[in-house]
């Protein structure tokens, strides 16, 4: 991936999260308010988990075998569809539970193969230094998508309505679309870039749906690299799932206190794709994942304990920070996983994680008491304390976290 593209590419995916922050907060209140019960909200984000359990490992088949840039530019091109077909029907009244459930549906699915899609199209199109900072280029414009978006749609929702909401979201991804009919035409079908490690026996499992977890199987190291992403999804969960009761229960603050909260999140993450690539060229990978590990820890710990505002707020920040060694990880990953089967591998993962976001769920709709919140945050901390002493002092994750270079 050139330059050029490479800003192209960030501009497309700040778009493309905006949407997303904008569905969200818009999607949540309609169901809401169709539904006239907030926990109609709960079943929704139920709904949108349940595409990465489901049809991930199809999703990544179809990318590995097709040409990820044009899946991706034609996913675009539906989410833009499917909310300006939302936005009408809202205006003539059609709108109703059922139709804001399948949207949310869909429009995860649609999430999911962009997701994937962009996976492959970045592990085959970039080398060495280059995937790391794509990646870190991923993460730094989508949460500030996220975070623009979300802004965006409070503005709008409360002086034009949900009608020009939904139709103002639909803008973005026809935005994102363009851009990546852009990069598309640029994009050579040269030849794909093969891993450094390829093992035969692995690729004639390819046409499988379960090849991603063969290939991983036969490739253990990508297991250790996945898991570490793994925690690290596994703590933006649970900190996503209590945050509101934490902040209202907890510290007793209101709306807009968690609205601070929640964004500190996307702060600390754009900082840590920053911190992910300087420190890349000065440190080894096993140092700058106990570094990011030992942050995680006191930030949850802190967390745990604040009282204000602004301790929740600094705390917060370094969660998101943290939660980006996760870009290391990925870029290892990738290479190592052959050309065929970075849509499989990731789908695999997608889907674990996937399953985990359901345990989430059924987990955090117990947790409504003060105490429960915080000795939730409290024991993620532990764990991560946990498993920066295993790297610390494993051989094994040692030889793993040192052998790939970036």
């Amino acid at each position: 991936m050139n330059p050029k593209n490479a800003k192209i590419y960030g501009l497309a995916i700040f778009f493309s999260k905006c949407g997303v922050g904008l569905f969200f907060f818009i999607n949540t209140w309609i169901v809401i308010h169709l539904a006239n019960n907030e926990s109609a909200a709960a079943i929704s984000l139920l709904i949108a988990v349940t595409p990465s359990i489901f049809f991930s490992l199809i999703i990544g088949r179809i990318a590995d075998n097709s040409s990820a840039i044009t899946l991706i530019k034609y996913t675009e091109f539906f989410r833009f569809s499917l909310l300006a077909i939302y936005a009408s029907l809202y205006h003539y009244g059609y709108a109703s539970t059922v139709y804001a459930y399948a949207f949310s549906f869909f429009m995860a699915i649609a999430s999911e193969t962009q997701l994937m899609a962009w996976r492959v199209v970045i592990a085959k199109n970039t080398t060495g230094e280059v995937t790391l900072r794509v990646n870190a280029l991923t993460v730094k414009c989508g949460q500030a998508g996220v975070v623009v978006g979300a802004a965006i749609s409070g503005l709008l929702f409360h002086s034009q309505g949900a009608t020009i909401t939904i139709a103002f979201t639909s803008v973005m991804f026809i935005l994102s679309f363009l851009l990546i009919s852009n990069i598309a035409l640029q994009t050579p079908k040269s030849e794909e870039k093969v891993g450094t490690k390829t093992h035969t026996k692995a690729i004639k499992l390819s046409g499988t749906i379960g090849a991603g977890l063969k290939y991983i199987w036969v490739n253990p190291d990508l297991f250790g690299h996945y898991l570490l992403i793994l925690v690290n999804i596994n703590i933006l969960y649970f900190s996503n799932a209590v945050l509101a009761p934490f902040v209202k229960n907890a510290l007793g603050f209101d709306a807009r206190a968690y609205g601070y909260i929640d964004a500190s999140f996307s702060v600390g993450a754009i900082a840590g794709a920053y911190l992910a690539i300087e420190l890349s060229k000065r440190l080894a990978e096993r140092t700058i994942i106990i570094l990011g590990l030992i942050i995680q820890t006191i930030s949850l710990m802190v967390f745990s304990l604040s009282t204000t505002l602004f301790v929740a707020v600094l705390a917060y920040t370094g969660i998101g920070l943290a939660c980006q060694t996760s870009i290391i990880n990925l870029t290892s990953a990738q290479h190592i996983t052959h050309a065929n089967m970075h849509g499989r591998v990731y789908a695999t993962f997608n889907m674990l994680t996937g399953i985990f976001g359901i345990l989430v769920f059924i987990l955090s709709s117990h947790l409504t008491t003060a105490q429960d919140s915080r000795l939730l945050f409290q024991t993620m901390s532990l764990a991560t304390a946990t498993l920066v002493t295993f790297i610390a002092i494993s051989r094994r994750a040692k030889k793993l976290l040192t052998a790939n270079k970036i």
